[in-house]
């Protein structure tokens, strides 16, 4: 039997977007347990006329410990049978991002309380401004539909108000830039390095866009398997990362190039020896075989810029490659951040921008990761 809606007290919701990708925190004070939350409809909040963002992964933590974790078609819902506070952290694909409330479901207001207290937050790669609209409620599970008021086009990064569960919801849009076109931001692979370093929406950019287009655009055949190399070793580093969520993606990377960049389902195509064995919750909700959320398709590109190379062969003995090297000698992942308010709803939260990052690691027991090395 289906759990109830949880009643949420307060909440803070962060996009945190970069080249085509964001991080997208909800964290939520909740009770009424045994009860549930679902976060599905916020993280694939769309525009009218435009097509949800893609999920890659997201992860769910109650009271900091990891409650659960999933792929691009799990379910995202946390069954909480004690009040405590419940966090939503995911890695989204798009070109446009929206920072809405997981209580735009009317279900999540209490009825006798009156008001939730709301905090949305942004940062962006891509400047200040952001555009603001209104929130609908479907059904759960379906994307948040949201009608964009062309009047505020200049929205700050932040915003604060109570809702009631019957007023229209506020929300703010952020512009990614597209997903997969352009030239490369990141250009040298010595600053690519220090992206990674650096985590977040920079690790993410580098890997889902600089990345791939460095090999796609590279000016000769032997330029482009030297990125091809470069990508391997990144794909390598961030599938051995403690964070599920890197892990996700250097998963789904590593198919990709195994796959000539045609497609990010894995089928029956052996990955090379001691590479590391993706974790199961990823597996089981489509990490292996979901073609489309977060896949770099360069496919294209490259038949044009590089008729000659064979991708899939050439990537194989990339993947081979990167796979002898010893871990110090792969690219440094950074971890994935969340400001400080984000950790805690029930303080207040800042409004302007954010002062400081910090890093936001699941429990080393439980999705701990690395392969023998």
């Amino acid at each position: 039997m289906s759990l109830p809606p949880c009643t949420i007290a307060n909440e803070t919701t962060f996009v945190d977007v970069g080249r085509g990708v964001a991080i997208v925190a909800l964290t939520a004070r909740v009770s009424g347990a045994p009860c549930a939350v679902d976060a599905g409809g916020v993280l694939r909040a769309r525009e009218e006329g435009r097509a949800p963002p893609e999920l890659i992964a997201f992860r769910i933590e109650l009271d900091d410990k990891p409650l659960t974790l999933g792929g691009p078609r799990g379910r995202v819902t946390a069954e909480i049978t004690k009040a405590g506070t419940v966090r939503f952290v995911a890695v989204v694909r798009g070109d446009r991002f929206i920072a809405a409330p997981l209580t735009t479901n009317p279900a999540h207001v209490p009825v006798t309380a009156g008001r939730v207290r709301v905090a949305l937050s942004t940062r962006s790669t891509w400047g200040p401004h952001r555009v603001a609209g209104l929130a609908t409620w479907i059904e759960t599970g379906a994307p948040i539909v949201v009608n964009v008021d062309p009047t505020r086009d200049h929205e700050p990064a932040a915003l604060t108000f109570q809702l009631d569960g019957r007023a229209p919801v506020p929300v703010l849009i952020v512009d990614g830039g597209p997903i997969m076109g352009g030239e490369v931001t990141v250009a040298t692979e010595a600053e690519r390095g220090r992206a990674l370093a650096r985590g977040g929406v920079d690790a993410l950019s580098v890997l889902l866009s600089d990345l791939p287009l460095a090999v796609a655009t590279a000016g000769d055949a032997s330029s482009a398997l030297a990125r091809l190399g470069e990508i391997s070793r990144a794909a390598r580093a961030a599938a051995l990362s403690r964070e599920p969520l890197f892990s996700a993606i250097g998963q789904r990377t590593a198919t990709a190039i195994l796959r000539g960049f045609t497609t990010c389902v894995r089928g029956e195509q052996a990955m090379p020896a001691r590479w590391p064995t993706p974790l199961g919750e990823l597996s089981a909700t489509g990490l292996l075989d979901e073609a489309e959320s977060g896949c770099p398709r360069i496919d294209d590109l490259l038949r044009v810029n590089h008729p000659d190379v064979r991708f899939a062969q050439e990537g194989s003995a990339a993947l081979a490659e990167a796979s002898a090297l010893p871990f110090e000698k792969l690219p440094r992942i950074g971890p994935i951040g969340l400001a400080r308010s984000e950790k805690h709803p029930g303080k207040r939260a800042h409004t302007g921008l954010f002062v400081g990052v910090t890093a936001v690691l699941v429990a080393l027991g439980l999705f701990a990761h690395r392969a023998s090395r």
